[in-house]
């Protein structure tokens, strides 16, 4: 049996099947690609191998009914394992995660991620910035906040969200168009 791990729709199970006597009996040999859901394809199948084995259809029909419903089997956890979310979060270096832990115990953490921000173009803008980050970065907890940018037009929200966002590693960005 090949080709049935491509079959990632359980509306199909096309593959290429091979069937043949084992050594020690009188031989025989026959393959073929067919579509097993397809009952037409099936019987000629069934018809053309028990020809070149020199068996009798039914026996034939019963064994590639066991083969259906074994590689059903297969094919639904292929199909559960490619539609799991696959994680897209990098992994960090035993030094990364080092730095990243004397980062978040530093006393002057605060001032530091503001002075990110002015480095962004952020200038005079620290409580807000301050706001912005301490609920992008609450995305991980449990219940994480949500923030609000309200001001007149032309006053910077979208300099601030994106200011906020370049904060925020791109595999944990989420953008939502209005």
């Amino acid at each position: 049996m090949r080709g049935w791990k491509k079959n990632l729709s359980p509306e199909q199970m096309r593959v290429n099947l091979q069937v043949r006597r084992t050594p020690e009996e009188a031989g025989g040999y026959h393959v073929d690609t067919l579509d097993l859901y397809a009952a037409r394809a099936r019987a000629a199948y069934i018809r053309q191998a028990a020809i070149e084995l020199g068996l009798p259809d039914d026996t034939i029909k019963r064994d590639m009914g066991h083969v259906l419903l074994k590689l059903e089997t297969l094919q639904d956890e292929a199909i559960r394992q490619n539609t799991k979310p696959k994680s897209t979060v990098p992994l960090m270096s035993a030094e990364d995660e080092k730095t990243a832990l004397a980062l978040l115990q530093a006393p002057d953490l605060i001032a530091r991620i503001v002075a990110d921000m002015e480095r962004c173009g952020m200038v005079g803008e620290s409580n807000n910035c301050l706001a912005g980050y301490l609920a992008a970065v609450s995305r991980k907890l449990d219940t994480p906040l949500a923030i609000l940018i309200q001001s007149s037009s032309a006053a910077g929200k979208s300099s601030l969200m994106e200011a906020v966002l370049a904060m925020v590693p791109p595999e944990e960005r989420v953008h939502t168009a209005r």
